[in-house]
């Protein structure tokens, strides 16, 4: 479930995405002067990055809930990660603001302008790949809720397969819109960014369930029973 659950959430809030990294994608070095082929593969690689950094999250916080799990929390873990994704996409709902302040984002993100600055203006795939890498760390809402649905995975593989896949989900609309501009209008990613908070809500509610170990086969299996064998003697 983790990895389809993650690829769906990527494509959900792939609108989010070009808002918030569109801009970036499209002042890419290694360009069109570089031959179409060079242009298209400086995108992919970009976004390749990106890709890399959501996992290498998501292993980390799937290592804190393996950790949580194995003293016991695990279900517990699931059942607040599922909250928090619910809370954050309800946020965007009601009040059409992300959970993460406007100011705090500009702070945080001037240490690593002054990083990208640089590779900006270097014309070479690597400098391209390590842009990807970077923007992985820039903080936005919706890797957050990425984040708390990796928490609830119980592992690092299992973490960093559902942060992979979410960045996947991304990538159709990413490169989309690096290769062309206009691709969607703007009443139409308006309309389409309104699905990520459901779909945050709806994931959210059964990582909820899962957690809660319901006993409903493939959706929220029952908790594993020990059982302790005694020595008969004759």
């Amino acid at each position: 479930m983790e990895p389809l659950a993650g690829f769906a959430l990527g494509m959900a809030g792939s609108m989010h995405c070009i808002g918030m990294c569109g801009p970036i994608a499209l002042a890419l070095p290694a360009g069109a002067e570089h031959g179409r082929a060079s242009f298209i593969a400086g995108r992919i690689l970009y976004n390749g990055g990106r890709v890399v950094t959501y996992a290498v999250a998501g292993a980390i916080v799937g290592t804190g809930s393996g950790i949580a799990a194995m003293q016991g929390l695990g279900r517990t873990m699931s059942v607040i990660a599922g909250i928090s994704m619910m809370i954050i996409a309800a946020v965007q709902i009601l009040w059409h603001r992300q959970i993460i302040p406007t100011s705090w984002i500009a702070r945080t993100m001037q240490p690593l302008q002054r990083t990208m600055a640089p590779l900006m203006r270097k014309k070479s795939m690597t400098a391209v790949f390590a842009l990807g890498l970077a923007n992985g760390l820039l903080p936005c809402g919706l890797v957050v809720a990425a984040l708390a649905g990796a928490t609830g995975t119980g592992s690092s593989g299992d973490g960093a397969l559902f942060m992979a896949s979410f960045g996947l989900g991304t990538l159709p609309a990413m490169i989309a819109a690096s290769l062309w501009a206009g691709f969607l209008s703007t009443t139409m990613r308006t309309r389409l960014r309104l699905i990520m908070p459901v779909l945050g809500i709806l994931l959210g509610g059964t990582i909820v369930v899962r957690g809660l170990g319901l006993g409903i086969p493939m959706i929220s299996p029952a908790p594993p029973t020990s059982t302790t064998h005694g020595c008969c003697t004759h």
